[in-house]
Formats: C-alpha cells, structure tokens, sequence
C-alpha cells in the first residue's frame, strides 16, 4: 500500500506541461517606416491536447496588416483575427483538430506607426513576446534590420524582461541582436528599444501624417469642422438683408408665393390654418 500511495503522488509529476521552447523574432525597418515582423514560436503542448494557440498583440498606437499564419514548411495554418479591449488577438488551429506535443508557429505581419520619430533620433520601442501568456516562455530573440547599414556606435539600444513595465535587464544585446538571459514566467515578457540617427528612415509623407492625425482626433475634429462649416453658410445665406431704404408694408399675398408657403415662412411651421387658406385659394 506504501509504494501504491508512493506512485499516486509521483503520478502528476510524470506529466508533461506545456511551454514555449523558443520564441524568436525578425524585424525589418522598411524605408517608409513600416515594420515587418517575423515571429517563430516553437510551443510545447506536452501531454495536454489542445486545437492551438491565442496571439495577443497590444494595438496601443499602431496598425498591424497582412497577417499570415504558417508552420515554417510552407504549410499554412488556419487562424482568426479580432480585437480583445486593446489587442489584436490571433486565435491560431483547426477546431476539428486536436494536437499535442511541439509545434512550430510563423507568424508574419506587417505594422505601422510603430516608429517613435525625436528630435535627434529614430526609434522602435517593441514589446517582443506580449506579456498574456500564461506558461513559461523557455527562450527568447529578437533581432532588427535597418533599411541601411549604419555603424553601431551610432545605434542606441537596451532591453528589458519581467511582467509589464518592469526595468529588469534579465536580457542581453550586441548588434541589434536580443537575447533573454532566463526563463520568462506567465505575464513576463521581453521588450526593446533601438535608436539611430535621422535620416536613415524617410517616414510616413505629409499626407499620411496629416490623415493619422484626423483618425486619431477625429471625436474632436469632426464636430469642429461642421460647426465651422455651418457657420460659413450662415454667414453667407443666412443673415437677413440689410436694406438702405423704407419698408412698405404689403397687404396682398405675393403673386408666386401660397398661403401655405407664406405661413411657413412666418412661423416656420404649417398650421391647419394655412391649409384651408390654401384648398381656398386653389380653388380661386
């Protein structure tokens, strides 16, 4: 009974659980500012079977576009696209299939307005692996291609790994090349940031920044800008004229004008007054 109760404990710990193995990223700077991002997320299910996983990437100022979703071999996975409070989440598998073990996910998009443009430098500040997973990230990369090359005493560059907003530099850099120095635990993450000198991105045109900024103000800017327009053309039509000269009052309805029409510009309403008046004056 002793080894039978010993086994039962031993039982649980026999079971695999599941984790991330690696979570490695590719970024490229395009000229125009865009981002495109290549993620490679080996996960282990272990012994749990399960149809796949959830992506959750934070929106907060930026746009993500062309989403593909593939194994790394070619063969495409079956994924979904919506939008949890501030993140754009990815539900990735089939739902008729279950699987278990390890699993390699590619996960390709690109991203806009993800640039931060200063006064003396060009930045991206990237939150690299999102900080909603709930198992145990084994490993974690990222690495940064600019559209040109530039010397690396010219780049600026840190990283940060813990749970949201931490400071920790549990990561190492060399090159615009990032590296996790530990395990990153449920709700950790690894975030960088990388600086160079202007020039080397043109950026969104005018055009573009002008629309970026009516989307993002445009609970403001729209009334605004209906108030400014009616105001024009009240301005122009809708003041009464002015007349230099003796109003002579007139006692007779005039010739082009109906009764109904009259007492709708008088009290700016119709009344069943002005109906009858009208069925009689049809009739005259």
């Amino acid at each position: 009974f002793l080894w039978l109760g010993f086994f039962c404990l031993l039982a649980p710990l026999a079971t695999k659980a599941e984790s991330i193995q690696s979570f490695d990223v590719n970024a490229e700077v395009l000229q125009n500012g865009s981002v495109l991002i290549a993620e490679t997320i080996v996960y282990d299910f272990g012994d749990l079977s399960k149809h796949g996983i959830y992506r959750d990437i934070p929106l907060k100022g930026i746009v993500i576009s062309d989403v593909a979703v593939s194994d790394g071999q070619g063969n495409n996975y079956a994924f979904s696209t919506s939008k949890d409070r501030n993140n754009l989440r990815m539900k990735i598998g089939n739902p008729n299939i279950f699987i278990s073990g390890a699993h390699q996910y590619q996960i390709k998009y690109k991203v806009k307005k993800a640039l931060g443009y200063f006064k003396s430098h060009d930045e991206l500040y990237w939150n690299v692996t999102g900080n909603s997973w709930e198992v145990n990230i084994e490993k974690a990369s990222f690495s940064l291609k600019l559209p040109q090359e530039i010397g690396l005493g010219n780049i600026q560059q840190d990283c940060f790994a813990g749970v949201l907003g931490s400071k920790e530099s549990a990561c190492s850099f060399e090159a615009m090349r990032f590296q996790s120095q530990r395990a990153l635990y449920p709700s950790e993450g690894l975030t960088i940031v990388v600086g160079w000198p202007k020039g080397i991105v043109a950026g969104p045109s005018f055009t573009e920044r002008f629309f970026d900024f009516l989307m993002q103000w445009d609970v403001y800017f729209i009334p605004v800008a209906v108030f400014f327009y009616l105001f024009f053309v009240w301005w122009k039509k809708g003041k009464d004229i002015k007349l230099n000269k003796t109003i002579i009052a007139q006692y007779d309805l005039p010739s082009d004008l109906r009764p109904i029409e009259v007492g709708c510009i008088m009290r700016q309403k119709v009344s069943t007054l002005d109906v009858s008046a009208t069925i009689v004056d049809l009739a005259v």
